[in-house]
C-alpha cells in the first residue's frame, strides 16, 4: 500500500503550502488541483493507489491558498496557484509533470500550463469550470450559485461572507449525510459510487479537512473564479484532455466545449448520463490521459 506524506513547504514569499505526496517517489509525477471546496485529499478519492501504481505515476496534490494546511492570500489571479505549485515541485526536485485538475482546480491547471510550459507536460481536466466574469460561460448554472456569482461581480462580498458563515458545521460533524444531500439529483450510479464506503469515506476525510481553517479558502476561491483569467487560452501549447458528464448541472458542458475550442490541441470525452461526479468515477481513463495525451 502507497504511504501518504502530508508536508507544509514554504513559499518564497515564506506561506505554508500543503501537501501529499503518494505514491512510488520512483514513479512519474502528477499534479493534482482540488475543486472547490477541496483539499490535498481529494486525490485519495479520485485516484486510486493500485491505479496510480498500474499507470507509473505518484501523486503530488497541494492544497489552495486557505484551504487544508495551505495559508490564506489575498484575492489574486490564479498564478498565485500556479507559482505555488512550481515552489512545491522545485522543492521536490520534480522538473516536469503531469497535471490533474477536478472542477474548480482546472483553471488553476490551465493557469498552470500556460504561465509555465516548459515544467507541464500533460493537462487533464474533470468536470471542468469555465471563466465566471463572461456571461456567455453563466449559461445554463444553477440559480443559487449564479445568484451568488452576481453578487461578487457586483463586489456585494461581505453579503456572500455572511451567507457562507456555519457552512463548514455540516462538513465538520457529518460529512458524509451533507454530501449525499449535495448529490442528491445526481445519477443514480454517481450516487451509488458515493455509498461505497471507501469512496464516501474518502470524500468525508477530504471535506473536513478543505474547512480546517474555516470557510475562508472556499470564499477566496469564489471571489477569484469572477476574475478575468490571467492568460490567452491560446497560449496553452500542452495537450490538454478533457473529460465531462452530459448532465452536470455544476459546470454546463457548454462551457467545456466552449473552452476545448479555443485550445490549441485538446479534447473533450463525454459521459452520458452522468453529472459533476462522473469523470473521477473514471480513473482508469483519467490516468490514461496522463500517460499519453500527447498520443491521444
Amino acid at each position: 500500500m502507497s504511504i501518504a506524506d502530508d508536508l507544509q513547504i514554504a513559499a518564497p514569499d515564506g506561506r505554508s503550502i500543503g501537501v501529499r505526496i503518494r505514491g512510488d517517489r520512483g514513479a512519474r509525477p502528477l499534479v493534482y488541483l482540488h475543486g472547490q471546496p477541496g483539499a490535498r485529499l481529494e486525490a485519495d478519492v479520485t485516484l486510486p493507489n493500485d491505479l496510480l501504481a498500474e499507470h507509473g505515476f505518484f501523486v503530488v496534490s497541494v492544497d489552495r491558498p486557505g484551504y487544508g494546511l495551505s495559508a490564506p492570500t489575498p484575492v489574486e489571479d490564479m498564478t498565485v496557484g500556479a507559482n505555488d505549485v512550481i515552489a512545491v515541485c522545485d522543492h521536490l526536485g520534480i522538473d516536469t509533470f503531469a497535471v490533474m485538475g477536478f472542477s474548480a482546480g482546472c483553471p488553476h491547471a490551465l493557469t498552470l500550463a500556460a504561465s509555465h510550459p516548459g515544467r507541464v507536460g500533460e493537462v487533464v481536466l474533470a468536470s471542468m469550470a469555465g471563466p465566471q466574469d463572461d456571461d456567455t460561460y453563466l449559461e445554463g448554472m444553477e440559480p443559487d450559485q449564479l445568484a451568488e456569482i452576481r453578487l461578487l461581480q457586483a463586489g456585494r462580498i461581505e453579503e456572500v461572507a455572511e451567507s457562507y458563515a456555519g457552512v463548514d458545521e455540516p462538513f465538520l460533524t457529518d460529512p458524509v449525510a451533507e454530501l449525499t444531500s449535495w448529490f442528491a439529483g445526481f445519477s443514480l450510479g454517481e450516487r451509488e459510487w458515493f455509498r461505497d464506503p471507501r469512496v464516501s469515506s474518502a470524500f468525508a476525510a477530504d471535506v473536513r479537512e478543505s474547512v480546517r481553517q474555516g470557510v475562508q479558502g472556499w470564499l477566496r476561491e469564489s471571489l477569484v473564479q469572477v476574475l478575468p483569467w490571467s492568460f490567452d487560452l491560446g497560449s496553452v501549447r500542452a495537450p490538454v484532455r478533457a473529460f465531462h458528464g452530459d448532465l452536470d448541472t455544476y459546470e454546463p458542458i457548454a462551457n467545456a466545449y466552449r473552452v476545448i475550442g479555443q485550445l490549441p490541441d485538446a479534447v473533450l470525452q463525454v459521459y452520458p448520463g452522468l453529472n459533476h461526479l462522473g469523470p473521477i468515477m473514471h480513473a482508469e481513463d483519467l490516468l490514461k490521459a496522463c500517460e499519453g495525451a500527447r498520443g491521444g
